[in-house]
């Protein structure tokens, strides 16, 4: 018979996506741990970690604690944006995953979440536009004009930037 020590909510992984270079949304999320322990005044005492650098828990890299008997405590799990790995030259979007345990120290009992984080490189949307020469200068020639917009980093447009100096 398997006795359940804690529980740990929500039962979702943790999934989060993000431009290169820039933010990843959602941040963190927040799991709750409860003692459920059927033996009274019993306390557990709790470990949480991750198989990958980029994950920390409560700010670190791996987490412990003690709940009483009926207690419960949050655990913050958050994603490193500097320190999830680069995409692979000729990649558009990458997802990288990461297990995350949390373990009864007392009695071994493990509840697992897995961690995703979709990495994507902006796509430029443009769209060609032929405007009128009388519209814009008289007896002046057509002009055609190529428009998008598109939100970039400073380390994005950066990147762009020297990509078109190295390949005029």
């Amino acid at each position: 018979t398997i006795v359940e020590t804690f529980t740990v909510s929500p039962e979702t992984d943790f999934q989060a996506a993000g431009r290169v270079g820039g933010p990843i949304a959602p941040a963190s999320m927040v799991y709750r741990l409860t003692n459920v322990e059927s033996e009274e005044n019993s306390a557990l005492e709790w470990h949480a970690a991750s198989d990958q650098p980029w994950v920390r828990i409560n700010g670190g890299a791996s987490a412990t604690g003690v709940l009483a008997d009926g207690a419960s405590g949050d655990v913050t799990v958050s994603i490193d944006a500097a320190t999830v790995p680069a995409l692979s030259p000729g990649q558009s979007d990458a997802t990288f995953e990461a297990t995350l345990t949390f373990d009864s120290v007392s009695d071994g009992e493990t509840v697992t979440r897995r961690v995703y984080v979709t990495r994507v490189i902006p796509k430029l949307d443009i769209d060609e536009v032929t405007v009128p020469a009388t519209a814009r200068q008289p007896n002046g020639p057509a002009y055609t004009f190529h428009l998008g917009r598109f939100d970039v980093t400073n380390a994005e447009f950066v990147t762009f930037l020297n990509d078109a100096m190295a390949h005029p």
